[in-house]
């Protein structure tokens, strides 16, 4: 199996604030970065989230442009209202459970102050805030996870194979005879070592029934 190592990224994380660190040399033919973009959520090695709040400010910024430009063409406010949850709420939300945990205090007051500033426009039917959004999308989360119909491992998983096996009846007289047998044997093996000196003809009779019965 060949692998590209074009657009692959080495990510070292280490904690927010090290006094000595120490990175390893980078892997050949692959880029060595501090912040690196994965499934949409932008990844920094000291597990900050500075650059993604960045990016997802900026983007519904941008869209909050376009919000305005609807309204000024005569959308009504639950036409805009429902606009903004589909482009802007649903792009804060998105993967929220990964990276809303490692926020900081100047994060959170940046996205709440975005988040006003919707509520003043008329975007938003209430006031939202970072710690709502967070924990509305653990709910939804942790709820589909006990569900198993939307459960992401079971619709992947393939259909259980029915197998039947067909077992061999134990024979119950059968099994009382082997029983008899071996516990026989391992008497006439006892008394074969014990008198094998004293009485050697009968020990070794005793000897060739145990051979007999026992195979």
């Amino acid at each position: 199996m060949l692998h590209t190592t074009v657009k692959t990224k080495e990510l070292v994380f280490h904690r927010p604030n090290p006094h000595n660190i120490v990175f390893p040399p980078a892997v050949d033919s692959i880029e060595q970065v501090r912040v690196a973009k994965l499934l949409g959520v932008y990844l920094q090695c000291n597990f900050c989230c500075e650059e993604h709040v960045k990016f997802i400010l900026s983007l519904c910024s941008q869209r909050v442009y376009l919000l305005k430009l609807l309204r000024d063409r005569g959308l009504s406010a639950s036409q805009l209202q429902l606009v903004c949850q589909a482009i802007i709420i649903s792009r804060l939300a998105y993967a929220l459970p990964a990276w809303g945990g490692f926020l900081s205090a100047d994060n959170r007051n940046r996205i709440n102050g975005f988040l006003r500033r919707l509520y003043k426009c008329g975007f938003t039917v209430r006031l939202l805030t970072t710690e709502q959004l967070l924990f509305e999308a653990d709910n939804v989360l942790f709820r589909k996870v006990l569900i198993d119909g939307h459960c992401l491992l079971f619709s992947h998983q393939s259909k259980l194979l029915a197998f039947s096996f067909d077992l061999r009846a134990i024979k119950t007289p059968h099994l009382q005879v082997r029983v008899i047998q071996t516990v026989l044997g391992l008497f006439l093996y006892v008394v074969f070592l014990t008198f094998i000196n004293l009485y050697p003809f009968p020990v070794f009779f005793c000897f060739f029934l145990f051979f007999f019965l026992y195979t």
